[in-house]
């Protein structure tokens, strides 16, 4: 046989093999005894090449004796003998060089008898192809599946692609469809191994697939059992548990998965101690089986039974953490992606949940109608305000916590929505009962707000019409006391009544009460409570996004919630970017959670102010509403008015007022000393609200003085539409407004208006015409003094 071919640089030992089989064969000479004629000439030139090689071999190692004691005898004599060492060194160069020269030629006669001898251990394995797989088949059936995958493995190896030789190619083919045998057979034993949990048994598969590079196969037959473990623990639970609340029997369900996952990891670590990726991959698979049925159960629980059943699962989480330590920060990511998907459409829809819960709430609330009375409307807030605000902050509680702060701002504008419907029925009641006590031509034209900015404007009012002729004894007394009527006689008409008969019909049909007054204090009381409360929520709610949205991760690695967080903050870039704009905001004191509410409820404060106000003010704007159509103002003077001028009392509508403020003050008593307002035996504590007992206090020092800036400001006005003044009418006029402003020392300094009226009242009419010529503007109600005394 020609060793030509073997000695070629890029020998192809596929091609060789096929080139001799296709060689042409004697007549009747079959495939396999070609292949044993061709195995024996391969072994004679075997043979050959390693006698030779032999022969060299020895030649050489013959060779290289000599030389080493001519370099011991140089090293004996370098001293002497330099220069001979130098010709020797370049004669043993000259050596050394042939002896490389013989190794290299060694060398490729050594690789071409290794061509020789692969090919011929190819033949021969062709050639005992029948008794090879005979003997696989004895030993498949004893079960010796990792000898029969090795010797297939070898086989498959040594076996050439042979194309174009039918019989070969049968051989070749037979050997694909034993090892498929060897698959199927072993299938069944690992799956029988998977469910006895014999490692033994599953670590041999495990050998034998990765000798058939089937490690893949092996894994997913490893997955598709072990997922089915967390499966069966849930249907068993729950079919146990039927009956029963996910929230009371999902923790011993926990218990039972992490005891089934720590398995998991075991088997993991002890047939893949090499790929840790393996055991993040199986759990994520395993709870992903579970996943389903969990959202099925979770999509049926109410809000707070959610918020248990979301608590007790960061709880599991943690465990779970430490069963796997090994886990990567990435892998557990991954895994707690899965753990919390079933939460994922919960939390997208809860606030939509809390939104329809706080207006079912809110509309169970008895708010009372147009017909309820005072004190059942005062029930009604002050028992509304500590179940409404209960159920905003468990609402925020349970959206905070449930969305890891995501969803904070969506809550935010639902519970806004809520908490302004809330305030604007509220809003509704207090207009109503403005209307039913004190109708709007008994209302004050200027508001709460305007009348405590302590500083009333003189305007000129619209001409009245002139008062009728009638004598000053026509007035007579106003009774003040709660729930009767106030007023004076009126003189009949027999024509159309006149301006002066429509007033004091007005104020004899006017009821005052006192215990009104008292109910809409007690309102204005509530409202503090109510901005108190909201205050605190505001507080809560910002206190606890902060700080959930700040926790780093970092710090806290092992914290299920903050991971939560971080993944579906990475989903939603646009709602990450509005929650940090909004954080920003609250931290920097530029906005509040709610502070669209805060505006609606103070809009609900100033209406209940303004009801207190105008039922205070209503009975004193109607006594000066008089004061136009006074006859006194006209009367002529005589000799025994002149002696009697020290002996003038205020008249009655001015004792009158005096009488109501005086009472004012009393009603206010309990107030400034520190107490709460009360309606009779009703206590105005609201349960669990701590403030309630001493917020009224903090505002009560307000009303006197309000009261009486209006009741300056209403003077003033109606002072300003008098049209005649004669003398007794001014002296008669100084000792009403001494009186008011005796009376209203009580709570203020009179404003300036009013000393100066006196002043213009007590001087005579010249000293005002050249009082008015000193000043660059004459004040407006020094024209009109001096315009109304010079008319008489």
């Amino acid at each position: 046989m020609d060793t030509a071919p073997f000695e070629a640089e890029h020998f192809d030992l596929k091609q060789w093999v096929n080139d001799t089989l296709r060689a042409p064969r004697r007549a009747g000479e079959t495939i396999d005894k070609h292949l044993s004629a061709s195995t024996m000439r391969l072994l004679l030139l075997s043979q050959e090449l390693q006698d030779s090689i032999q022969q060299s071999s020895e030649q050489l190692v013959a060779a290289v004796p000599r030389a080493l004691r001519e370099v011991e005898k140089v090293r004996m004599e370098a001293w002497d003998l330099r220069k001979r060492l130098s010709s020797t060194i370049s004669h043993l160069s000259h050596v050394d060089d042939q002896s490389k020269h013989s190794l290299a030629w060694l060398q490729e006669v050594d690789t071409v008898r290794s061509r020789i001898e692969t090919c011929k251990e190819i033949l021969k394995e062709v050639d005992n192809f029948s008794k090879k797989t005979a003997e696989l088949e004895v030993q498949l059936q004893r079960g010796q599946w990792l000898s029969v995958a090795e010797q297939v493995k070898t086989m498959q190896a040594n076996f050439p692609a042979m194309e174009g030789l039918s019989e070969l190619q049968d051989k070749k083919k037979k050997l694909v469809e034993f090892e498929s045998k060897l698959q199927e057979a072993l299938k069944p034993r690992t799956l029988d191994a998977l469910r006895e949990n014999d490692f033994d048994t599953l670590r041999d598969c495990l050998k034998v697939y990765e000798q058939l590079e089937r490690s893949e196969d092996f894994k997913e037959l490893f997955f598709a059992a072990q997922k089915e473990v967390p499966f069966a623990v849930w249907e068993t639970t729950s079919v146990r548990h039927i009956d029963e609340p996910l929230q009371q029997w999902l923790p011993l369900l926990q218990s039972k998965l992490l005891d089934a996952l720590r398995q998991q990891a075991h088997y993991c670590r002890d047939l893949f101690p090499d790929n840790a990726s393996v055991l993040t991959e199986l759990l994520i698979q395993s709870m992903t089986s579970v996943s389903s049925p969990i959202h099925t159960k979770l999509i049926t629980l109410e809000p707070d039974a959610l918020l248990d059943v979301y608590r007790c699962t960061l709880s599991w989480c943690l465990e779970l953490r430490q069963a796997v330590s090994e886990l990567t920060e990435n892998d557990w990511k991954a895994l707690v992606t899965v753990l919390f998907k079933p939460f994922e459409s919960v939390q997208h829809g809860l606030v939509s949940v809390e939104r329809s819960r706080l207006k079912t709430q809110l509309a169970s609330i008895p708010k009372g109608s147009e017909s309820s009375s005072a004190s059942v409307l005062v029930a009604y807030l002050r028992d509304s305000i500590p179940v409404f605000y209960l159920t905003v902050e468990q609402s925020a509680d349970r959206c905070i916590e449930l969305t890891a702060s995501v969803e904070s701002m969506t809550w935010v504008n639902a519970a806004t929505d809520v908490f302004t419907d809330y305030i604007n029925k509220w809003m509704l009641r207090l207009q109503w009962l403005r209307q039913k006590w004190t109708p709007p031509p008994h209302q004050s034209s200027k508001t709460f707000s305007e009348h405590s900015g302590r500083s009333p404007v003189i305007t000129f009012p619209k001409p009245v019409p002139p008062p009728p002729s009638v004598a000053s004894s026509s007035t007579s007394s106003v009774g003040t006391s709660a729930g009767t009527s106030v007023g004076t006689s009126v003189p009949m008409a027999p024509q159309q009544p006149s301006a002066w008969q429509l007033v004091q019909k007005e104020i004899s049909s006017f009821l005052f009460d006192w215990s009104h007054f008292h109910s809409a204090l007690q309102l204005v009381h509530l409202c503090d409570v109510l901005t108190s409360r909201l205050k605190r929520l505001e507080q809560t709610v910002q206190t606890t996004v902060i700080q959930l949205y700040r926790r780093d991760i970092k710090t806290s690695r092992d914290h299920p919630n903050v991971l939560v967080r971080d993944i579906r903050l990475a989903q939603d870039g646009a709602k990450a970017q509005r929650l940090k704009s909004t954080i920003d905001g609250w931290t920097q004191g530029s906005s509040q959670p709610l502070q669209e509410s805060g505006s609606a409820l103070n809009r609900l404060y100033l209406c209940a102010k303004d009801l207190v106000h105008d039922l205070v003010i209503a009975p004193i704007l109607l006594r000066l509403k008089i004061i136009p159509f006074l006859p006194v103002w006209k009367e002529k003077s005589s000799s025994r008015d002149v002696s009697d001028s020290f002996s003038l009392a205020p008249q009655e509508y001015m004792t009158q007022i005096g009488d109501h403020l005086l009472t004012l003050v009393q009603q206010l008593e309990p107030l400034t000393a520190g107490g709460s307002p009360t309606m009779d035996e009703q206590s105005m504590e609201v349960p669990g609200d701590s403030d309630l007992s001493s917020s009224s206090a903090a505002s009560s020092g307000e009303w006197l003085p309000t009261v009486a800036m209006a009741v300056m400001d209403g003077f003033l006005q109606q002072v300003l539409k008098i049209e005649s003044l004669s003398e007794k009418g001014c002296s008669q006029l100084n000792v009403d407004l001494g009186y008011l402003v005796n009376v209203l020392s009580l709570a203020i300094t009179p404003h300036e208006d009013l000393t100066s009226l006196q002043t213009y009242l007590t001087s005579s009419t010249d000293k005002l015409q050249e009082l008015a010529n000193n000043q660059p503007v004459v004040p407006p109600l020094l024209q009109h003094v001096i315009k109304i005394r010079l008319s008489m």
